[in-house]
């Protein structure tokens, strides 16, 4: 039996009460109770969703800096005769925040593609029936934060790059 009422400063807590303590083998729960709860739980859900992308976001930024660092160590001879062709420490550094840009941007796209994907494959698939709603808003944020996390990994390995010795890279041929 559903009963309902139109009051916003009724005690349904009482009057749920009421009803179960009366009617044996019914159990009436009120609709505030009901969606607090579940309030809560999108609340908890929110929040673990939350520390999974930081989470996800950490991972990436160690992933970019090793990636950057294999890049350093794989280039010193490379390296090296820039410097000796007269690229300064700055230009070193350069190169290296440009290669994070181009990361990042490539990144953010297929991320960005792959993600809304995924979200519109899975999402009905796991919650039954659920539509995933598509937000274009999302794009621009997304694809800045994938490129501001490539730059800033990169920062480490490029100045690293930059304090290569010209001596110290011929020595590697």
């Amino acid at each position: 039996i559903d009963v309902r009422a139109l009051c916003s400063a009724c005690p349904t807590s009482d009057i749920a009460g009421s009803i179960n303590e009366n009617i044996p083998g019914v159990r009436a729960v009120a609709v505030k109770q009901i969606a607090e709860t579940e309030m809560g739980m999108m609340e908890k859900v929110s929040k673990f969703l939350l520390a999974l992308a930081g989470i996800t976001l950490a991972v990436g930024c160690f992933g970019v800096v090793n990636t950057m660092l294999t890049s350093v160590h794989e280039r010193i001879k490379d390296i090296g005769i820039m410097r000796a062709v007269g690229a300064s420490r700055n230009q070193i550094i350069k190169i290296f925040l440009y290669e994070a840009i181009i990361i990042g941007v490539s990144g953010g796209i297929l991320g960005y593609v792959v993600g809304t994907l995924l979200a519109y494959i899975g999402g009905p698939l796991i919650f039954g029936g659920v539509t995933v709603t598509y937000v274009p808003q999302y794009f621009l944020p997304a694809l800045a934060l994938a490129t501001f996390i490539a730059v800033i990994a990169t920062v480490y390995p490029a100045f690293r790059a930059s304090k290569i010795k010209i001596a110290d890279s011929f020595r590697s041929l």
